[in-house]
């Protein structure tokens, strides 16, 4: 069957890539451009085209390669695709997943896992262009997956081609490419690729639907058919977040502590599926997650912003919600980071910058060993008390003060750049701090649709 199939594909050439790639931009004179590659059919034809492209371009290709160590046999994997990226001379990079891993959701943790790693690398080279290998079928499996859980708009209109995130572009250019085109053109090029044994465990949900696709192909549901709704829905989406973005700058305030309120009254003249949206993003913006609430959870958290001089107390997707009591902040309703569900604590290297809690920018010049960043909480706001009078502190609500970055050394605080202390020990020489609220989902967030 497989034979006889391959009569009607036809191979990708690096013409009509070109062509595709072409709507992808704006890029620079010499593009500088990563790839995510796993040695898999998609990406790795992704990257090879890639190469021949910047190439002309004269530009730079770096592949960037997640090493999850799920599975026994994943080193020698990358071993594999390493000496396939040195036959074609592209530079890349390996990122390695340590530590304890979850046992359940493993897939979807894993996945957030490498695009943090390679939109991290990404940053902090400047580069401006991440490419990703989804390809048509994914898309429709994607397109199933958030049907099943009962998705609108926003969730079935699944990938886009382009998007940007954390002021990194994601490019999808193999978004609307049959998988079978894709692996047809590696064995035309006579080039081998990694098979992921996941691929064929049905105890992920996404090969579940994989395997049904045949069955909807017969009645004309197939994935080039649920890829084209994907994408009509994309616009729609598109047409929605215009509205959101208006709806945010009428009626929410974002403070650089971290923390937003929404002007209840102005909020509830919106159309429901823009509060909703708006609801999303805010929630995603004060935690730092890069996944949405459920939208039966968000419906809920509507319901009480309806109700008159309600005090909500709620906490929803590690955030805290609440009614301002005081008559200057009437009808405001305050969204907080949860300081329960902040973990994050990274060890500091001297003028190095990094993220927190997936939110705050940092960076310090400290000469010193053993500091790291963490929440201030409680036993932080106590050693700052004892410096700063409580009137200094008061324009900031208590429980966002337990959840700024802090730089620590064992159990002494020694800066909270949002509350302008800093304490220097004997041999410490501590020179400047900064903490900069940059979450990875704003409120303005847009993706764009091409073809």
């Amino acid at each position: 069957m497989k034979k006889k199939k391959e009569k009607y594909l036809s191979k990708i050439t690096s013409h009509e890539f070109g062509k595709i790639f072409s709507n992808f931009g704006p890029f620079e004179s010499r593009p500088e451009i990563a790839v995510g590659v796993s040695g898999g059919a998609d990406s790795l034809l992704l990257t090879l085209l890639l190469r021949e492209w910047v190439l002309k371009k004269n530009g730079k290709l770096t592949a960037l390669i997640v090493n999850h160590n799920l599975r026994s046999g994943s080193v020698a994997e990358i071993q594999r695709l390493k000496s396939w990226l040195n036959k074609y001379k592209i530079n890349y990079k390996v990122f390695n997943w340590l530590g304890k891993k979850p046992k359940t959701g493993i897939q979807e943790i894993a996945r957030s896992v490498r695009l943090r790693m390679l939109t991290e690398w990404c940053l902090k080279k400047g580069v401006l262009h991440l490419c990703l290998a989804h390809n048509l079928n994914d898309q429709a499996e994607t397109f199933l997956i958030r049907l099943s859980r009962g998705s609108a708009v926003y969730g079935l209109s699944a990938m886009a081609p382009i998007s940007v995130y954390k002021h990194v572009r994601f490019l999808r250019p193999f978004l609307f490419i049959e998988k079978e085109r894709i692996i047809f053109t590696l064995r035309q090029m006579q080039q081998d690729w990694i098979e992921d044994p996941s691929n064929v465990n049905t105890t992920f949900q996404r090969v579940r639907m994989r395997n049904i696709s045949s069955i909807l192909d017969k009645e004309g549901i197939g994935n080039n058919r649920l890829s084209e709704t994907s994408k009509n829905l994309g616009r729609a989406k598109a047409a929605i977040l215009d509205n959101v973005s208006g709806l945010a700058a009428e009626s929410v305030s974002i403070y650089p502590e971290g923390y937003v309120t929404l002007d209840r009254e102005k909020f509830l003249q919106a159309p429901e599926e823009i509060r909703l949206r708006l609801l999303s993003h805010i929630f995603m913006c004060v935690s730092g997650k890069e996944f949405p609430p459920r939208l039966k959870n968000l419906e809920r958290v509507d319901k009480l912003l309806h109700r008159p001089k309600s005090i909500i107390g709620s906490t929803l997707h590690g955030c805290q919600i609440e009614s301002l009591k005081k008559p200057t902040l009437n009808n405001q309703v305050g969204f907080f980071r949860e300081a329960a569900s902040v973990w994050d604590k990274k060890t500091l290297l001297n003028k190095q910058a990094f993220i927190w809690d997936n939110r705050f920018h940092v960076s310090c010049d400290i000469k010193s060993t053993g500091i790291y960043c963490a929440k201030l909480g409680t036993a932080g706001l106590q050693q700052v008390s004892k410096f700063i009078p409580k009137k200094g502190m008061e324009t900031i609500p208590q429980k966002v003060k337990l959840t700024l970055p802090a730089l620590w050394k064992g159990r002494r605080l020694m800066s909270v750049p949002h509350l302008n202390f800093r304490k220097s020990g004997k041999n410490d020489l501590f020179y400047h701090s900064e903490a900069t609220f940059k979450p990875s989902v704003s409120l303005g967030i847009h993706t764009t649709w091409v073809v």
